[in-house]
C-alpha cells in the first residue's frame, strides 16, 4: 500500500470509526475533495480571508500542525503537504469536545448577531458537529501529519490559532487568558528564574474573566494547552531536554483535557508552569552534573507514578549498578533512591492540593507498599503529615 493509498485508509477509518470529517483544499484554498456533510461551515469560519492568510503564514514558517478554534468552540486541524511541487492543506473537523444542546448553541452564537433563518442553520450545524475529547483530536493530527509528510511531530510542535490569541496579537485585552504578561512569563522559564511569583500573580489577576457566552470550560482548556505548547518551547530554549520538555507537555495536556472545573484547569496550569521552571533552573544550575546523570533524573520525574529501580536506572545509563549508585550520589548529593523518593513527595503535593484523590489512592498510584509507609516518608520529607498538607494547600472546589 502506497503513501496515498494509506492516507485514504487512515482518513476513512477516522470517518467511519468516530465520524471525524476531513477535507482537502489547494493552494488558493479551492476544496478538492471533502466529506463533510455541513461543508458550509468550512467555508463560514475557517476560510474567511483571515484565517486563509494566517493558514499560509504559517504553511511558509512552520511544518507542524496549525490548531484552529473559532469563538463557538469547534476547532480543526490544518496540515500542510506537497503534491507535484504545489502546497496542499489538509484538514480535520470541525469537532467539538464537549457536547452542546440547543440553548447552550444558541448562547455561543450570540455575539454574531445573525438573522433568524442564519441563526437556525447554524445552530443545526453545530448540533451535527463530532464530539471528540481534545487529546483524541490531537493523536488523529499527529497521524495525519505523518501520513501527508511522512515526517514525525509531537503535540508540543503544535501551532495555535484561537480567538483569544488573535486579540493580543492585535493589542486587544483578552476576556480571559492565562497567557496574560506572556513575553515576561515565558522568559522567567527560558531563564530557569525561581523568583517567578510576581508575574504568576500579575497572569492571575490581570485578567477579566470569561464571557458569559462562551463556553468558560472549554475556553480555559484552550488557552492552557497553548500556554503548555509557549512553556514547552521556552524551557528548549532555556536547555531543557526536547524529549523531557514534549513528554512533560503531552502530560499535562492530557492532564487539562480530563479537567471538569475552571480551578482544576488553573491549579493544573500553575503547576506546570512551576514544574517547567523548575527544571529548567535544575539544568541551568547543575553544569557539573553529567549528562547520563541528569538523563536518569529527568527520567525519574516523568515516570514518578511507575516502581521504578536502581538497577533499571543503571541500564538505561549504561553503567553498571555499583559505578552508577557511586556516580549518582557524587554528583546530586542524594542517593538514587531518596531521589526517586523525594520526586513521588513532589507528585504527592501536587495531587493532595489539586486532587481529591485519598491518601491511600495517592500512596497506591505512586507505587509505596503501604499507606503507613508513605505517610511516614512524606512527613519525614515534608515535616507534616498528608492530611495536614492537603488542609493548607487544596486548591479544588
Amino acid at each position: 500500500m502506497g503513501q496515498t493509498d494509506g492516507l485514504a485508509a487512515f482518513l476513512d477509518a477516522l470517518s467511519d470509526c468516530f465520524g471525524l470529517w476531513n477535507s482537502r483544499f489547494d493552494e488558493s484554498f479551492k476544496m478538492l475533495t471533502s466529506n463533510s456533510i455541513i461543508p458550509n461551515l468550512n467555508r463560514k469560519l475557517l476560510l474567511t480571508p483571515e484565517r486563509m492568510e494566517i493558514i499560509e503564514r504559517h504553511a511558509r514558517e512552520n511544518a507542524a500542525p496549525l490548531i484552529i478554534g473559532a469563538k463557538i468552540g469547534v476547532l480543526w486541524s490544518v496540515v500542510t503537504g506537497h503534491r507535484e511541487g504545489h502546497r496542499e492543506f489538509y484538514v480535520l473537523g470541525p469537532i467539538l469536545t464537549q457536547p452542546v444542546t440547543w440553548s447552550m448553541a444558541e448562547r455561543l452564537i450570540e455575539p454574531y448577531q445573525l438573522s433568524f433563518v442564519n441563526k437556525r442553520g447554524l445552530i443545526d450545524c453545530m448540533m451535527r458537529i463530532p464530539v471528540i475529547s481534545t487529546v483524541s483530536f490531537f493523536q488523529f493530527t499527529v497521524l495525519l501529519h505523518r501520513f501527508v509528510t511522512g515526517e514525525a511531530v509531537s503535540v508540543s510542535e503544535f501551532a495555535y490559532d484561537m480567538p483569544a490569541e488573535r486579540r493580543q496579537e492585535r493589542g486587544e485585552r483578552p476576556d480571559h487568558s492565562p497567557l496574560a504578561n506572556e513575553h515576561e512569563m515565558l522568559t522567567r522559564v527560558k531563564k530557569g528564574d525561581m523568583d517567578y511569583r510576581e508575574a504568576l500573580a500579575a497572569a492571575s489577576t490581570g485578567s477579566r474573566g470569561i464571557r458569559a457566552s462562551i463556553d468558560p470550560i472549554r475556553q480555559a482548556k484552550y488557552s492552557v494547552v497553548a500556554f503548555i505548547t509557549l512553556c514547552a518551547r521556552a524551557a528548549i530554549e532555556g536547555g531543557l531536554s526536547s524529549d523531557s520538555a514534549y513528554t512533560l507537555s503531552d502530560t499535562y495536556t492530557e492532564t487539562v483535557d480530563a479537567c471538569r472545573s475552571i480551578s482544576e484547569i488553573a491549579a493544573v496550569s500553575h503547576t506546570m508552569y512551576e514544574d517547567f521552571i523548575r527544571r529548567v533552573h535544575r539544568v541551568r544550575t547543575a553544569a557539573d552534573i553529567s549528562r547520563p546523570i541528569q538523563s536518569c533524573r529527568d527520567y525519574i520525574e516523568e515516570h514518578v507514578t511507575d516502581a521504578l529501580t536502581v538497577e533499571e536506572l543503571a541500564e538505561r545509563s549504561g553503567y553498571t549498578t555499583y559505578y552508577f549508585t557511586r556516580l549518582f550520589k557524587e554528583e546530586t548529593g542524594l542517593s538514587v533512591k531518596e531521589t526517586i523518593l523525594r520526586a513521588k513527595i513532589a507528585e504527592a503535593k501536587r495531587l493532595l492540593s489539586n486532587t481529591d484523590m485519598t491518601v491511600l489512592e495517592i500512596s497506591e498510584s505512586l507505587k509505596f507498599s503501604s499507606q503507613s509507609y508513605f505517610t511516614h516518608q512524606f512527613e519525614r520529607v515534608e515535616g507534616v503529615a498528608p492530611t495536614k498538607f492537603r488542609l493548607k494547600n487544596q486548591k479544588v472546589d
